[in-house]
């Protein structure tokens, strides 16, 4: 998997085929930057496109699912780690190496190292 691979909007599944959300933000790593915000920096395969070249590692790394939400407001976010990824196919669907209890159970709670996300 590379970290492009995981887009806003994706519809993510678990090992059981079932949809259970969608993807809201994704928070690739840099060594030199630490995890970013995909919604507030452009990325390429080189990394955000202002002022670095540092390679955007492909196994660090977070991704938001957004899942019950009803026209945007409510709902329960989780927060993924790129490990946790099954498989995807870019630009529609991931699928997490759980189920929707066990990935509510796992990342119902917002990483602290994301809290210095730039």
């Amino acid at each position: 998997m590379h970290t492009n691979d995981i887009q806003l909007g994706m519809t993510v599944y678990g090992t059981d085929d079932a949809e259970f959300g969608e993807v809201t933000e994704v928070w690739p790593y840099t060594d030199s930057h630490g995890f970013i915000s995909a919604k507030d920096h452009q990325l390429n395969e080189y990394g955000p496109v202002t002022a670095t070249t540092d390679l955007v590692a492909s196994d660090k790394g977070y991704f938001q699912v957004k899942q019950g939400a009803l026209l945007g407001f409510g709902g329960k976010e989780l927060y993924v780690p790129f490990t946790d990824v099954r498989d995807t196919i870019p630009g529609e669907r991931i699928t997490v190496n759980c189920t929707e209890e066990t990935c509510r159970d796992r990342y119902g709670k917002r990483p602290d190292v994301l809290d210095k996300a730039i």
